[in-house]
């Protein structure tokens, strides 16, 4: 059964385990969606913030090299602490990231006019998607 109380406090407490197996799991179903946690009470306790964003790309060495080269030091200027890249079995245009940033620094990074010309060079044929949480459920 669906819970809606304190629902921002409570997704966030989401482990990074459980924000992997959901990249997969929604990679894997094609989805084109991304689970972001901010708002008052996501802090987990016990970490960073973490944001699930998903994209497409033309080629992904070439993503890799670009997102390990010239966008790590604009990701954090913006106060990203670090990232998990999946690479989605089934789509392999798709790339699932899971960010420690929190919402701001997502919202900085995203308009700051030099980051257009990076996500250009690693080849993005889509924009990075993120969305609100949806609910946290039981087992």
């Amino acid at each position: 059964m669906r819970d809606t109380s304190d629902l921002a406090q409570r997704t966030a407490l989401l482990s990074r385990r459980s924000l992997t197996k959901l990249a997969i799991t929604m990679g894997a179903a094609g989805a084109s969606t991304a689970l972001q946690f901010s708002g008052a009470g996501a802090q987990a306790a016990d970490g960073p913030r973490m944001m699930l964003v998903t994209t497409t790309v033309e080629d992904f060495e070439r993503f890799i090299k670009v997102f390990d080269g010239p966008s790590l030091p604009k990701r954090k200027q913006y106060g990203s602490t670090g990232a998990t890249m999946f690479h989605d079995p089934f789509d392999k245009s798709r790339v699932w990231v899971v960010f420690e940033w929190d919402e701001k620094g997502w919202q900085n990074f995203v308009s700051d006019p030099e980051v257009p010309p990076i996500l250009k060079t690693a080849g993005h044929t889509s924009g990075a998607t993120a969305a609100q949480p949806a609910g946290r459920f039981a087992a």
